[in-house]
């Protein structure tokens, strides 16, 4: 692999990822801002729901089609018969953790 493009993939999704939801709270303060950091605090955690939670996917996308580096490589196809301890694990490992945590 071409570590100078893996480098320039890196950034753009990292400019892209932090970029955006910094904006966005940077424009939201400047428009709906106040001096008390309680209420800042709030209003902040509200944009985070709804704004910036899917910046990382759209940041992918982004990524995506400005290096031009398509959608072949995703690896969203699962491999059950090689790796089934893992998706096992992966499904109780957490129920196990409520269960103790509950205990």
């Amino acid at each position: 692999m071409d570590t100078q493009l893996n480098t320039k993939r890196i950034l753009i999704y990292l400019a892209f990822a932090f970029g955006i939801p910094w904006i966005a709270v940077l424009v939201f303060y400047l428009i709906f801002g106040t001096d008390d950091p309680t209420l800042m605090a709030r209003q902040v955690q509200v944009l985070n729901y709804f704004f910036v939670l899917p910046v990382p996917a759209l940041a992918n996308l982004a990524t995506r089609l400005i290096t031009k580096e398509g959608w072949g490589r995703l690896m969203l196809k699962p491999n059950f018969r090689r790796s089934w301890r893992y998706y096992l694990a992966a499904w109780l490992l957490p129920l196990l953790a409520v269960i103790l945590g509950g205990a």
